[in-house]
């Protein structure tokens, strides 16, 4: 669990940001590092870290999760002054220029670190960090896609037909997919009667009186709010619902009571799930806590640095390092000579402990499903590339493929079936190459229809 003061001193600094930003507002302090251009524009010198051309709380995330480190990546990790460390400095940076936007507003694309892979073929592009618009989509990639094919054929079909009921109490509830397969065709259309239903959709998940456990919810819970903001929907009912149901009381895993706490604690699907449905909570509502504690999450399941985490293992032998652990075993992982680079170990568990070849199992999968929404997310809004931990994403399908790392081990595949087809569409689109497999993609627990809008 974290120390208690650690909790202290995060909580003083948020409560310090919200007081501060207020006085900051009302006092218009003249201390910042500012300059106007010819047609009176005002740009920032500091204090934009994810490229986006405006200094807001996400860059205030992106100081507070670099805190009292070194860094090379400059403004990428909250160093706004570029010498290598994060500190008070930067802060006073970004404060002096908050609610600021620099002249010409365009997501400049700023470099990333560059973890090198290990080769398997052709080495991947991998997408630098830099905030677009869109959670999942934007509205402009969306313009570009076809309307006509089979994968299309299918996502409009599904957006014309009955939803049922919204049942986030329902594992095989297909509603919320349902739903995005609507937000996906009125926003591609313009047909005001299909977000109209779209919108009656995510209504009914609001009006859901009937809970099982954070795991049924989450699932479901990031679909609509992605299919809010591929509409465009936006309400203050919607908004406090959003809230409402992060900390609603529910069993949650690891000791969670609530979404949130999962997403905090669980290194398994449970945790994915939730913190797939906190990252869009929190970047769909721009709240700097929320995106402060997925960020500090996410960094802790792939192994790499997050001070105050709180995420609990169980004793598997599937962790690399016992005494280091993580939700994903670390690039260069063996045991026995084999590979388990990219083995989420709290899934894989769920069916054996470690034997060579793994005896496959549905969970393999299941932790790809929130895993890989929380990536994706995460590298959208500029707050956490997917080339962090070595390319985590990809070494955690390369496993699966036979691929990368995974390819000095005797041959062993699981390839993505039923539900989970959606998957490699997603990674191959964002790692920039066919690496993995794909088919006519079924929709999943909590996302669907890649087929069509993930296609390279």
């Amino acid at each position: 669990m974290k120390p208690a003061h650690y909790k202290f001193s995060v909580i003083s600094i948020l409560v310090l940001f919200i007081f501060g930003i207020y006085f900051f507002q009302k006092l218009k302090a003249p201390f910042s590092y500012t300059k106007t251009n010819a047609v009176g524009v005002t740009s920032v010198d500091g204090g934009d870290g994810n490229g986006d051309g405006k200094v807001d709380g996400i860059d205030f995330i992106l100081w507070l999760s670099h805190y009292n480190q070194s860094t090379g990546n400059g403004p990428r990790d909250g160093d706004f002054n570029s010498n290598g460390y994060v500190d008070g400095v930067d802060f006073t940076l970004w404060f002096a220029n908050y609610g600021r936007t620099i002249a010409t507003p365009t997501n400049t694309i700023r470099p990333t670190n560059t973890n090198t892979p290990t080769p398997s073929g052709p080495t991947p592009t991998l997408p630098p960090i830099g905030q677009v618009k869109g959670i999942w989509i934007s509205q402009e990639e969306l313009n570009r896609l076809p309307t006509s094919g089979a994968a299309w054929d299918k996502v409009n079909a599904a957006a014309n037909s009955s939803w049922g009921s919204a049942c986030l109490y329902d594992n095989n509830c297909n509603h919320d997919v349902n739903t995005l397969a609507g937000a996906l065709v009125a926003a591609r259309t313009g047909n005001a009667s299909m977000r109209a239903k779209t919108i009656a959709g995510i209504t009914a998940a609001m009006n859901e009186t009937q809970f099982s456990r954070v795991l049924e919810m989450s699932r479901g819970f990031q679909t609509y709010i992605i299919a809010a903001d591929i509409i465009g929907y936006r309400t203050p009912e919607f908004e406090q619902w959003i809230r409402n149901m992060v900390v609603k009381p529910l069993a949650g895993h690891s000791g969670g009571g609530n979404l949130l706490e999962t997403a905090e604690f669980s290194a398994n699907n449970w945790g994915g799930h939730s913190r797939a449905s906190l990252a869009a909570a929190g970047v769909y509502l721009n709240d700097a806590n929320m995106i402060s504690k997925v960020v500090t999450a996410q960094r802790a399941f792939i192994g790499i640095s997050a001070p105050g985490n709180q995420m609990v293992y169980t004793s598997t032998n599937w962790h690399a390092d016992p005494g280091n652990k993580a939700g994903e075993n670390r690039k260069g992982a063996t045991r026995n000579g084999i590979s388990i680079s990219g083995v989420l170990p709290e899934d894989w568990r769920r069916t054996a402990e470690y034997q060579w070849p793994p005896q496959i199992s549905g969970y393999m999968w299941e932790g790809m499903q929130g895993y890989i929404v929380a990536t994706v997310i995460l590298q959208r809004a500029g707050l956490l590339s997917l080339a962090e931990g070595d390319n985590a994403l990809m070494r955690a399908m390369d496993i699966l493929y036979h691929k990368g790392e995974a390819a000095i081990n005797p041959t062993w595949v699981n390839a993505a079936s039923g539900d989970d087809t959606w998957i490699p569409w997603v990674a191959n689109y964002y790692l920039n190459e066919n690496r993995y497999p794909t088919q006519s993609a079924s929709p999943g627990k909590n996302m669907g229809w890649t087929d069509w809008t993930h296609v390279r």
